[in-house]
């Protein structure tokens, strides 16, 4: 990036990636009697610069970034899916209850850690979409505006995902099965008896999503906090994994079920954070240059 001040002095900035670099971008020597307009440009260029340094700090995930822990995860479900891990987990979470879904009407399973998680859920979706409006209005500064409509587009879209897949996979819950006492047969996903059973909608896991989706506080945070970007995807991995645990007392997920979740959630959050537009505004470099010339006219 190139910008002409108007007054002898011309900033190139072809890897401007962070503040630290912001230092080399701005010239050091002093300015040789700049006229007003000449100062002006100057202030308003060091502002330009300025904000390049803040949107660029950024970093968009990799392509890597975005497929190979989705991948791995669904790697991991495979066996337990097809080489019997999900029904061994659940007959121990069965006979641990007494061959029964004990906690699936118990009201700390049902009401507090499903039903009162979901509506805690929908408050804090409401808090960032506040958020955001507020920074849209200038009531809390700009720095956030765009990791926030991020998150709040991220988090919507999870859910829309994970009730879509829910509604397509076919899959039944374990309390469907004749196995814990229900009248369906056990049909693993993509497997033949799959194919001709599908009367289920019980994949993924949308409950354990409800936690999941906040990895994209990971990718939001990484503009002006990057060292929590890391404690805030473990807490959402926490938050899922408790969630889906509950379901998975309850009878009404298996294991593979939360881990099929997770890198849904992982796929969409990831996914539109590389897409993310964190744009330098053409205005401002548009209006820079159309100053620089006026300056230019009148020195």
């Amino acid at each position: 990036i190139a910008v002409d001040a108007g007054c002898g002095v011309n900033w190139s900035t072809p890897h401007l990636t962070s503040r630290q670099h912001l230092s080399d971008a701005l010239p050091t020597s002093p300015v040789r009697s700049c006229t007003p307009i000449q100062v002006q440009c100057r202030s308003r260029a060091m502002h330009w610069l300025q904000s390049v340094a803040d949107q660029s700090t950024f970093a968009r995930p990799s392509w890597r970034t975005v497929f190979v822990p989705p991948l791995a995860v669904v790697l991991l479900s495979w066996p337990l899916q097809h080489a019997g891990g999900d029904l061994w987990i659940a007959d121990h979470l069965y006979r641990w209850q007494g061959g029964a879904w004990s906690a699936r009407d118990a009201w700390w399973s049902s009401s507090l850690l499903h039903t009162y998680v979901r509506y805690l859920a929908i408050v804090l979706w409401l808090v960032v979409v506040g958020a955001w409006l507020g920074c849209r209005l200038g009531r809390f500064g700009t720095t956030w505006t765009a990791p926030l409509g991020y998150m709040a587009i991220a988090l919507l879209t999870c859910q829309i995902a994970l009730a879509a897949m829910k509604q397509l996979s076919g899959v039944d819950c374990p309390w469907d099965l004749t196995r814990f006492g229900g009248t369906r047969p056990y049909a693993p996903l993509f497997s033949e008896a799959w194919l001709q059973a599908g009367a289920g909608a019980c994949f993924p896991a949308a409950h354990a999503g409800v936690g999941y989706a906040w990895v994209a506080a990971a990718f939001a945070l990484a503009p002006a906090k990057p060292a929590w970007r890391w404690p805030a995807a473990g807490l959402a991995i926490a938050t899922g994994t408790v969630c889906g645990w509950v379901q998975q007392m309850r009878g009404a997920h298996f294991w593979s079920h939360d881990l099929w979740s997770l890198a849904v959630c992982w796929l969409v959050v990831a996914s539109l954070a590389r897409v993310w537009a964190w744009p330098v505004p053409s205005t401002i470099v548009h209006d820079l240059s159309h100053t620089n010339a006026n300056a230019e006219a009148r020195a």
